[in-house]
């Protein structure tokens, strides 16, 4: 099982490796798991968004 922030770094890698939809999946993880309180929640939402373009 991941860490929670593991599932963050995991969305960066797959966006930045061209994989949005797997970023999205991760990323999504993220955001539910950790909410607006999350280190990375802005971050995490800036890169949904990347990937939804």
């Amino acid at each position: 099982m991941l860490f929670i922030i593991e599932k963050y770094f995991r969305g960066d890698a797959f966006l930045k490796a061209g994989e949005p939809q797997q970023a999205k999946r991760y990323l999504l993880d993220y955001i539910n798991a950790e909410g607006k309180q999350g280190n990375y929640y802005r971050k995490a939402l800036e890169l949904l968004n990347q990937a939804d373009e």
